[in-house]
């Protein structure tokens, strides 16, 4: 596939959506679905908005990537955004 991965209207209304049982109960979390040779994903805040549709390939190289701690900087910054700077200095040492 190429392009933008789209959803019909048939696939839509046929998704299960799951979310983490490490969710938050008040509703903050993403949820995933899946339907055939995609995988779907939304806010749980917004169930009526956006779906965000990767590949099943896509998708399995993000969670390799959370996985084996690709993205966990993404988190601390938006914990303390005062080791933002700390964390792109890091980063930028370990690419050089």
């Amino acid at each position: 596939m190429s392009g933008k991965i789209t959803l019909s209207e048939a696939e839509r209304s046929a998704l299960f959506w799951l979310k983490a049982q490490c969710s938050t109960p008040n509703g903050q979390c993403v949820e995933i679905a899946s339907a055939v040779g995609k995988i779907a994903m939304r806010d749980s805040k917004d169930p009526d908005g956006p779906i965000l549709v990767y590949t099943p390939t896509e998708f399995s190289a993000f969670l390799e990537g959370a996985r084996n701690g690709e993205f966990d900087h993404v988190v601390l910054i938006a914990v303390s955004p005062l080791d933002a700077k700390q964390d792109r200095a890091v980063r930028h040492a370990a690419l050089t």
